[in-house]
């Protein structure tokens, strides 16, 4: 079981024999997918590799034509990606899930493609599936226009709070100049250098991020906060010991937040997933510093699932719902923990995808996770059936359709 957790994180998409038909997710999830997508572009494909069995992730690479949106400001007309197209073939039986599928062999034949793309640690990533077949560039969007650009800043702003608000819009190429204009007014401002480095750490640029983060606490030892950024990036370049220094320094200079061990009990779950009571040990500090925060409780019971401890897991996510009653991910750990108790927690898990669609794909890792042999069970696949038919439901549906049985719901009925 820990083994199987372990892996969670890593974990790919996986069939339960439920058709795509019943698992589509909502059109306004696949439309705010493209409105917060970092990039929409035309790319001329130069390249197609299929994967060895389809349905896959076909690798596509290709350089840009278009540029209708780039807010990190780095992409250039001819600037060569690559990211993952999802593909399969005609007459494939579907997969369960959201996944909105390419035809392969028209993949292959394609000359251009209109996408929105995220970049994740350093490789871009199509937005939830937005990616379409295009037969040549186009001045305008052929796919759902890009939203209006972020209003330009008033004169007289302080051009940290400016940097802040075009960080804060997901803007953060753009946020970087008026850091350093704010660097350049009061070098002894340490708020400007974290802000700047939260823009690098957002743009994966983890070196700069470090730096900035490192010039913050020299000019302000006793802050938190950057320790914690700091740290952060420490693991995000695989600098594991630094991160750990990092997260204990923000415990030892705030005693009253539980961050430091929260970020703590986080490094050592991904680096040493079959030593749970290192973990558990930090996340039980945290809670005792701040008993009321639930991403504390949830994370704990996310860990207690993983040792097969699952009735003080679900205690855990009892108590985050309690706290925060809209923590979709709460209701959908709550599920499965009671899933692998006792076989239930539909209803957990269909909630969990009402109130955020966009856990579709996380459901399906966790699917993944359970065997085969009993994902081809009719227990498994009605179980299965009924997270999705349910999840379609609007929430005063959902809330009408069970009676407001469910422990946390904030419907009204």
């Amino acid at each position: 079981m820990r083994s199987r957790w372990a892996a969670l994180v890593l974990s790919i998409l996986a069939s339960a024999g439920v058709p795509a038909a019943e698992a589509a997710l909502p059109p306004y999830v696949y439309a705010q997918a493209r409105e917060q997508a970092t990039y929409h572009v035309q790319i001329k494909v130069t390249r197609v590799t299929p994967p060895p069995k389809t349905p896959g992730e076909c690798e596509t690479t290709g350089d840009v034509a278009r540029i209708f949106r780039d807010r990190s400001g780095e992409l250039r007309l001819g600037t060569r990606l690559a990211f993952a197209v999802s593909c399969s073939r005609r007459g494939e039986p579907p997969l369960v899930g959201g996944t909105l599928w390419t035809d392969l062999d028209s993949l292959r034949a394609a000359k251009y493609l209109e996408a929105f793309l995220n970049r994740v640690d350093g490789r871009y990533q199509v937005a939830l599936w937005q990616s379409r077949i295009i037969d040549a560039p186009t001045d305008k969007p052929v796919f759902a226009p890009a939203p209006a650009a972020a209003p330009r800043p008033t004169s007289g702003v302080d051009p940290y709070d400016e940097g802040m608000r075009l960080y804060n819009a997901k803007q953060d190429r753009a946020s970087i100049p008026y850091f350093d204009r704010a660097v350049a007014a009061n070098p002894a401002r340490a708020e400007a250098f974290t802000g700047r480095g939260l823009a690098y750490y957002a743009l994966g640029e983890y070196p700069r991020a470090i730096d900035d983060f490192s010039a913050a606490i020299r000019l302000k030892p006793d802050g938190h906060e950057p320790y914690i950024y700091r740290g952060k990036a420490h693991r995000a370049v695989r600098s594991t010991d630094r991160a750990i220094a990092d997260f204990t320094a923000a415990a030892r200079v705030n005693p009253r937040s539980g961050w430091g061990h929260y970020e703590r009990a986080s490094t050592y779950w991904m680096t040493s997933p079959n030593l749970p009571a290192t973990t558990l040990k930090d996340i039980d500090e945290a809670i005792r510093r701040e008993p009321d925060n639930p991403n504390y409780y949830n994370f704990r019971g996310v860990v207690l699932t993983a040792t097969d401890d699952f009735r003080r897991a679900i205690a855990d996510f009892d108590r985050a719902i309690t706290l925060k009653p809209t923590m979709a991910i709460a209701y959908g750990n709550r599920g499965l923990a009671k899933y692998f108790l006792n076989r239930t927690g539909a209803e957990d898990i269909s909630y969990c995808l009402v109130l955020d669609p966009s856990l579709q794909r996380w459901l399906e890792q966790q699917v993944a996770m359970i065997p085969a042999v009993q994902r081809q069970q009719a227990e498994f696949i009605q179980w299965y059936r009924d997270i999705q038919r349910d999840a379609a439901r609007t929430h005063d549906e959902f809330c009408r359709a069970k009676h407001c049985r469910l422990t946390g719901c904030t419907g009204r009925c």
